[in-house]
């Protein structure tokens, strides 16, 4: 293979997408391939693709349109969660293109190898088994390392579409994901992030759990943190209590990503989301009664189809009530193939005006949460350097942290007095 092939690489989507795009960075590497930063200069154009919003997949369609017009000899990838579900979309706009769906990402150099000798296949997508735990990646930041757990999930929410590209849940084996863990802080990881579809689904499919993972995780030696990727509530209303007696510990962030889409019953009922509020308020009652300081990250749909005013009021008098530290909030959008694509949508003017109010609401109580961190003390990890003087790192509740230091303070947890707060960043000093 030639040492002077080039690749340009354009990702999209969750931490699960950047483990794939960092694994095949990994792999080209390794194949003495060379990183560009302009398509222009690359031999090999490849877009990780992400479809759970309608405004990135329009984004990256109009993106591959544009590289096929300006592009015509080079080889194209499309990776990701479109060749698993619009693939004949894929090929009327590209149709010299690689696809490659998100159970073959290890298989990108062989595709590479059979495109350029003109044989087949030119298209790899379908489920199976990919065990992507120790392949070789490229990070951008070597003390953070992306764990994936599992792939696929076991809920069937009507919007979702990750569902038809990922499939039914496929659990990593434990061993190998602790054995990778264990690696990773022996050479010098600070940060781990677990990810997944559904992080609190893990084990479902065998006879362990995320409670088994992170008993494990606490006992490995080393100074390092753990994050939590996103649980659903189905899932984790189960296992709450085991996973939080397991997080009351300097290993893990206390960090929870939880999302519950809408604040009302009758709506999470349409949406197949397997859980009451009721459920939800549950799980966010022990979280607060187990831990002092904490980060409760959610998802809101805004616009639901058949969502009425009086179903979107009780989602504002959830979050009135909860007050989230992070809210992400979405305006729905048919996906293709979903169950609720066959429902008649809302007008888009209703959808804005409510997702406006919620993040109006979010926006008037979340700087006063910023607020009351000032003056307290924190433990931080450093993991960036942004300028001379300046380092980035976060706190025990995943909160990020500003410090100005003489001192290099990458990769060392500090104690720090947050001292100050800038357009909702806050800085602090060594303490």
């Amino acid at each position: 293979m030639s040492n002077d092939l080039n690749y340009y690489i354009r990702s999209f989507g969750c931490t699960f997408n950047k483990n794939s795009a960092q694994i095949m960075e990994g792999l080209l590497l390794k194949n003495n391939y060379n990183k560009v930063e302009y398509p222009k200069l690359a031999n090999i154009i490849i877009i990780n693709t992400c479809m759970v919003k309608i405004n990135t997949e329009n984004k990256i369609l109009y993106l591959i349109s544009d590289f096929v017009k300006k592009y015509p000899d080079k080889i194209l990838i499309i990776a990701g969660c479109m060749p698993e579900v619009i693939s004949k979309k894929l090929k009327s706009i590209a149709p010299n293109a690689i696809l490659i769906g998100p159970f073959y990402t290890t298989e990108l150099i062989s595709l590479i190898e059979k495109n350029k000798e003109n044989l087949t296949p030119k298209c790899l997508i379908g489920k199976r088994i990919e065990d992507k735990i120790d392949s070789p990646k490229n990070e951008q930041n070597k003390l953070i390392k992306i764990v994936p757990i599992s792939q696929g999930c076991v809920n069937s929410c009507h919007y979702c579409v990750v569902k038809l590209a990922m499939g039914k849940l496929r659990s990593y084996p434990l061993d190998k994901i602790i054995s990778y863990i264990q690696k990773s802080v022996k050479n010098g990881v600070k940060e781990i992030q677990l990810t997944a579809q559904d992080l609190s689904a893990y084990g479902i499919d065998s006879k362990n759990s995320l409670i088994d993972i992170l008993a494990k995780i606490t006992k490995i030696n080393g100074e390092f943190k753990t994050r939590l990727g996103m649980m659903n509530p189905s899932t984790l209303f189960p296992i709450i209590d085991g996973l939080l007696d397991k997080c009351d510990n300097d290993k893990i962030y206390k960090f929870f990503h939880i999302p519950v889409q809408s604040g009302d019953n009758v709506v999470l009922e349409k949406m197949n989301r397997k859980y009451r509020i009721e459920d939800f308020i549950e799980i966010c009652n022990k979280i607060k009664k187990k831990f002092k300081d904490y980060t409760l990250s959610t998802d809101i749909i805004c616009g639901y189809p058949g969502e009425t005013d009086e179903n979107f009021h009780n989602t504002i008098k959830l979050i009135k009530m909860i007050k989230p530290d992070i809210i992400n909030i979405s305006k729905y959008s048919h996906r293709p193939g979903t169950v609720a694509s066959k429902l008649k949508d809302l007008p888009s003017k209703i959808k804005k005006e409510r997702s406006t109010l919620l993040y109006q609401i979010y926006h008037d109580y979340v700087y006063e949460k910023f607020e009351n961190m000032i003056e307290k003390k924190y433990r931080v990890l450093f993991l960036k350097k942004i300028s001379n003087n300046l380092f980035w790192g976060r706190n025990e509740k995943y909160t990020p942290v500003y410090v100005r230091s003489s001192n290099n303070l990458i990769g060392k947890i500090e104690e720090v007095k947050i001292i100050e707060l800038k357009k909702r960043r806050l800085y602090g000093i060594l303490n």
